[in-house]
């Protein structure tokens, strides 16, 4: 019986697109007011990113200790960061520090990484108004949270975004366009290079930065909890982006984000008949969360990290029914099966 439910489903969801009035549709999308296009003209707020790869490849090799220091009186505790975490050459106090770092700056493959990204993003004027907007709104949600220093480094092909207490860190390199060919030297998949274009550079520092704001209950197991964590997230990349398309935010493109959208009922319906919401299983539990070609157990059409956007309908829904509960509340609030329950969700089949 169990194994029949699951053909059905699965069947179910191969199923294409249903046949939609467009005059209905237009009608429909017509009468709905984003309630998170909110007004934040008057907040005063500008994002300026700070040029960390220029200033540390314009060092002079072999570098020296002079060179090191200035770039700590600019940078502050990011040089010890990026030279620790982000390419893995050890603290500025190191006695092969410098000789690393020099080695890094004169890679030939590095140098020509760093002048794409030069040639790429000569300027950061449009990151700069991106962010600025982003930030604008998160200032308008979390008033008493700290707006961080935004710099923009080359990392090695190691991190797209990094981010502390003070500081969100952008690696450019990791935003050279799908086709780029150091992506396809290295052989990355596609489902990643996919998203290693400027279009994303916001979104990703965005939920990188509301990621390590609002971390995680890493005791709470369950699968529902992790999705409700996660939709939470995306849910405030809605009042931070709330004019991006949800396949950007999603990292989906429109034919993945399209298969969700008309299979939400059918997705919710295997995971209610897995008994998926309940599994502590890590391995198991990360095929919905990470991305992927797309989401395991599901068709290969599907789009990957299923249950992220699982969870960010029902935070949605939540949200929808609960018109006093601000951005900030809803983080506060841990209990993920008080929010599936007052959320109604129900999707329609």
């Amino acid at each position: 019986m169990v194994l029949s439910t699951k053909v059905s489903i699965i069947s179910s969801l191969r199923k294409g697109l249903p046949r939609i009035s467009v005059f209905m549709f237009l009608l429909c999308c017509s009468c709905k007011q984003n309630k998170l296009d909110v007004n934040v003209s008057n907040i005063k707020l500008s994002v300026d990113c700070k040029r960390f790869d220029y200033d540390l490849f314009s060092l002079r090799c072999p570098v020296e200790a002079a060179g090191i220091n200035t770039l700590r009186n600019k940078y502050g505790n990011f040089v010890d960061r990026f030279g620790a975490n982000i390419i893995k050459i050890g603290s500025p106090e190191s006695p092969s520090y410098a000789a690393n770092l020099s080695n890094f700056l004169s890679d030939n493959d590095m140098r020509t990484v760093y002048g794409d990204v030069k040639s790429q993003y000569p300027n950061t004027d449009e990151l700069n108004k991106e962010l600025t907007d982003a930030f604008k709104h998160y200032k308008y949600y979390f008033p008493n949270k700290t707006i961080p220093q935004v710099v923009t480094y080359v990392s090695g092909f190691n991190y797209a975004i990094v981010a502390d207490d003070t500081t969100l860190g952008i690696g450019l390199d990791m935003y050279l366009g799908a086709d780029y060919k150091y992506y396809q030297l290295m052989q990355l998949p596609k489902y990643r290079t996919a998203l290693m274009r400027k279009e994303r550079i916001a979104i990703d520092a965005l939920k990188s930065w509301i990621s390590t704001e609002f971390e995680a209950d890493i005791t709470k197991t369950d699968l529902l909890s992790q999705i409700i964590h996660e939709g939470k997230i995306m849910y405030a990349l809605d009042a931070l982006f709330p004019a991006a398309h949800d396949s950007l935010k999603m990292g989906y493109s429109k034919k993945q984000n399209d298969w969700a959208k008309v299979s939400e009922a059918q997705i919710w319906a295997y995971f209610i008949d897995k008994k998926l919401l309940f599994s502590t299983n890590y391995g198991e539990n990360m095929k919905f969360l990470n991305d992927a070609p797309f989401t395991s157990g599901l068709p290969r059409d599907s789009p990957p990290k299923i249950g992220v956007w699982l969870g960010w309908q029902i935070v949605r829904a939540y949200m929808n029914t609960k018109s006093d509960i601000s951005l900030e509340a809803l983080f506060t609030e841990k209990d993920a099966q008080k929010i599936l329950s007052q959320s109604k969700y129900k999707p329609a089949k």
